[in-house]
């Protein structure tokens, strides 16, 4: 039998009253199959000359579409009972039910009634939601508690921009968000005003799907109908983003970045893809979209926001490539030159995002040595040439780290921190009972920022200094007093290394507690930064998310033991179960496999 069709929402009180909440599926590390990858055989390729950008937005996570199922039931391909709020044949077979999508009206109406003349001559089911959108942000900018106590919605004309323009200058002064990503955000209403098409841009329903997921709670009711208004928003903007990358016109290569950067963002918040470990579909999507546009030059500010955000983000891709992964990164050498050099033009350039691109080049530059120096055809000329490129790469890496080693001494009084010791209930473990407090949230980003520039000089030395006694042992020439000396001199520049390695990592762990929240004292009320919003109520999910990447980063590197690995996991999940971060439990899984990897490593060594 057919299955009754769907009534039209015709207010935001009808479409909570009849919204089931999403329920992600928690499916196991090994799975081969995601829960939200059906899209794949239902979407025609792209028409975009890239072959590369094509493939991978195919795999973006796409909520749209006819089928009313449940996820766990779509992604087993199987017929869905469409029961609410959970599926009778998942639970029937001790499955996990995904939840149901909330499907707007038209998608879920007689396809033949497309083709009535009455029908077109209506009001599209777009510029209805945009209506809707924009009387919530509009609320929103009162108070983003309004938006859950609102019963009904006033027909009043909303279309407005400056409504949006007046929202998002509002939001872009929050410093979490002034601080996340280089600040890239805070590009928004210059977007906003150049854009071509606004009606049909899947950027402000993106941005909007974001910012309800950073700041609404989720634990009640109430929190979940706004999660689901937020997968409303961003399926929207997905379809959007896709019908923008079809048939692409080369002065919106700004807004499509953004929109996909922006749905990369929200995928951290809710997803927990094991398939994709420190990035995601979306992301993927925005760097081989940069990569077919050749980037040569950043003469726009905006646009040298956006691709110093994605230079910030990709930073942490750096530490998968350490590990065996062959993948193009999203920028080549000259084009982190050129971005570089734009960028030590602005007055006030941020110097740690300078510090940033330069040890990337060096990052790709160690690759491309390294796929020689371990080549099966390598001889001894490849092997004294690599010596030599090492040799010179660690003398770059030194007057990088005396530079950036002048930071802290720069900042101003306001950028400095104090420690404070915390009641031992409140600590992770107990392990320490130190925590590092910072005068504004801005400048705890900046510390950790630092902190992990500082991993990666140490990690990108490691590296060199693997080559160099590679070298040694490959060529004979060397005499053996000569090469035992050095190869004893290597060995303790890397203990130091690790030491300092495990230091930084010290440093990280003690900063979460100001990111996420503190007692002085025991039984004393919670302390946050200074900055608060709205309300008094800090916005702890978009803080958090600015100390989950340094926690993996301090987590996964060389040189960290096994008891300081398992305590930045316990830290991440933390973070995913406190503020329901998806990514930090990916990111805390993958923190505990190289502890065990590590102690695998020692019980064969003593074997």
């Amino acid at each position: 039998m057919r299955p009754a069709r769907q009534k039209k929402v015709t207010s935001a009180a009808s479409h909570r009253r009849t919204c089931s909440p999403v329920i992600y599926s928690q499916f196991p590390h090994d799975q081969t199959r995601p829960l939200r990858i059906f899209y794949q055989s239902r979407f025609p390729v792209f028409r975009v000359n890239c072959q590369e950008l094509a493939s991978t937005l195919r795999k973006m996570v796409y909520p749209g579409g006819p089928s009313r199922g449940c996820y766990t039931c779509r992604a087993r391909k199987v017929k869905c009972d469409e029961m609410k709020p959970f599926c009778k044949r998942c639970i029937k077979g001790n499955r996990t039910c995904g939840g149901y999508r909330v499907l707007p009206p038209s998608t879920t109406a007689n396809k033949r009634s497309s083709e009535s003349p009455k029908r077109a001559a209506r009001p599209s089911m777009h510029e209805k939601q945009k209506d809707l959108v924009t009387r919530r942000l509009a609320s929103f900018s009162e108070s983003p508690t309004k938006i859950l106590n609102q019963s009904q919605c006033q027909n009043q004309n909303d279309a407005d921009a400056s409504l949006y323009a007046a929202f998002y200058s509002q939001i872009i002064r929050l410093p979490q968000v002034q601080s996340l990503h280089g600040g890239f955000l805070t590009t928004v209403p210059t977007i906003l005003a150049e854009l071509k098409q606004p009606s049909m841009s899947p950027f402000p329903l993106a941005f909007t799907a974001l910012l309800l997921t950073f700041v609404l709670e989720k634990r009640d009711a109430r929190g979940r109908c706004a999660a689901t208004e937020a997968m409303g928003c961003y399926g929207r903007a997905l379809q959007l983003t896709r019908q923008l990358v079809e048939d692409l016109d080369a002065e919106r290569a700004t807004e499509v970045i953004m929109a996909i950067f922006v749905l990369g963002m929200y995928e951290d918040f809710t997803c927990e893809d094991h398939t994709k470990f420190t990035s995601n579909f979306h992301l993927d999507g925005a760097m081989a979209f940069v990569r077919t546009q050749h980037c040569k030059n950043f003469v726009d500010g905006t646009s040298r926001k956006i691709y110093s955000a994605l230079v910030a983000r990709t930073l942490f891709n750096c530490f998968d490539d350490m590990k065996g992964n062959n993948m193009p990164f999203i920028f080549t050498i000259n084009e982190l030159h050129a971005l570089r050099a734009a960028l030590s033009e602005e007055n006030d350039a941020d110097v740690l995002i300078l510090y940033t691109c330069t040890l990337l080049i060096i990052h790709i530059q160690l690759g491309q040595i390294e796929n020689e120096a371990w080549s099966p055809f390598s001889y001894d000329e490849i092997v004294a040439a690599t010596a030599a490129k090492a040799n010179a790469i660690l003398q770059t890496i030194a007057s990088i780290e005396h530079q950036i080693s002048e930071w802290p001494n720069l900042l101003p009084p306001e950028g400095k921190y104090f420690t404070i010791q915390l009641p031992l209930e409140d600590t992770v473990d107990g392990l320490s009972t130190d925590a590092h407090i910072y005068p504004t949230s801005s400048a705890a980003n900046d510390w950790s920022r630092y902190r992990t520039l500082r991993i990666l000089i140490h990690s990108l030395r490691l590296r060199a200094f693997r080559l160099l006694a590679n070298s040694l042992y490959t060529y004979d020439h060397a005499e053996c007093g000569y090469r035992a000396a050095q190869l004893a001199s290597l060995a303790s520049d890397m203990t130091t290394a690790h030491g300092e390695i495990r230091m930084l990592t010290y440093d990280i762990c003690a900063s979460m507690s100001y990111h996420i929240g503190y007692r002085t004292r025991a039984g004393a009320e919670q302390c946050y930064p200074s900055e608060a919003f709205p309300n008094d109520k800090y916005a702890r999910l978009m803080s958090a998310c600015q100390v989950a990447w340094p926690l993996y980063v301090s987590g996964i590197v060389e040189g960290v033991d096994v008891a300081q690995r398992l305590w930045v996991s316990r830290q991440l999940d933390l973070i995913n179960s406190e503020m329901g971060i998806g990514k930090a439990a990916v990111l805390a899984e993958l923190v505990r496999r190289a502890a065990a990897f590590e102690v695998q490593d020692m019980t064969c060594s003593l074997i």
